[in-house]
């Protein structure tokens, strides 16, 4: 069980901001979903992972995320074919809170 921050900020899973133990596998996990996501979308996901601080990251926690992949789309300006399916669903099963 791991407390506190570790790493750069913008790869930090939400429950390295909460104050309580968490574990290293998921939060190692959720970064390298944003790494991922990097390299395929050539921006970041969000700013942080805090859906009551960053819109893009409160879209992506829903169970439907057409939302969030148009928000993003627009903000960054790219074709709407850019993430294809296989890719939304690798992102968010990375990217989504673990719960645990």
């Amino acid at each position: 069980m791991f407390t506190g921050i570790a790493g750069s900020l913008r790869y930090a899973a939400p429950e390295m901001f909460s104050g309580l133990p968490y574990q290293g596998p998921p939060a190692e996990m959720f970064a390298l979903g944003v790494l991922l996501f990097v390299i395929v979308m050539g921006a970041f996901p969000f700013e942080r992972a805090n859906d009551k601080e960053d819109q893009l990251f409160a879209l992506l926690q829903k169970d439907d995320t057409d939302e969030y992949w148009e928000a993003h789309c627009d903000k960054f300006n790219y074709t709407r074919n850019k993430a294809t399916p296989g890719f939304r669903t690798v992102i968010k099963a990375l990217l989504t809170k673990d719960l645990s």
